[in-house]
């Protein structure tokens, strides 16, 4: 994730304040640590186009943990299918879930985001990384030997993470993998 900010010369004073701003503001959308490296630099093709001698500051957020493990997606098309096929499933406006349970000693997932959600590739990839933040996140809070096969609706688009956090926590206990509290 990298933000850029424009800031003229005679509010140097503010930029700080500005850019802590900014990144906490985007850091409350997604759950995870974050290492922040900021680098102020002088840009000519900003002194071009905007104000001359503005400074613009590269924010380069990079992510601590690591995003859902290879191990925790389904990769062959036959599973996937299975899934789909034979899974028990939970649908609402935003997302489905189909679950099949499985002898493997691990969840796995897949998540599909098709065209019909949005016909920007950026977008549909935002989806599925949040989707997949979602699952990574609740790994732990799920039943053992589930495959989860995720697919995004088209109102999906302009929701937040949490909303989209709620909806696949409302299927994983209609479909009752969550595990309970003994």
């Amino acid at each position: 994730m990298c933000i850029y900010i424009d800031i003229d010369k005679s509010e140097y004073h503010k930029c700080l304040l500005q850019i802590l701003q900014i990144i906490s503001s985007e850091l409350n959308l997604i759950n995870r640590i974050w290492s922040i490296r900021i680098v102020a630099c002088q840009c000519k093709t900003a002194q071009r186009i905007r104000i001359n001698g503005s400074l613009i500051f590269y924010i380069h957020l990079t992510p601590l943990e690591p995003m859902l493990s290879k191990k925790n997606k389904i990769q062959k098309k036959k599973e996937t299918e299975a899934v789909f096929k034979k899974g028990k499933s939970s649908f609402d406006e935003l997302t489905g879930v189909k679950v099949l349970e499985t002898e493997n000693k691990i969840n796995r997932f897949v998540i599909v985001v098709s065209t019909k959600v949005s016909k920007k590739a950026v977008a549909r990839n935002r989806i599925k990384r949040r989707l997949n933040e979602v699952a990574r996140l609740n790994l732990k809070n799920l039943n053992i030997g589930y495959d989860f096969f995720i697919l995004a609706l088209p109102r999906i688009v302009d929701l937040d993470y949490h909303q989209m956090e709620k909806s696949l926590l409302r299927h994983f206990k209609r479909l009752k993998v969550i595990k309970t509290k003994a």
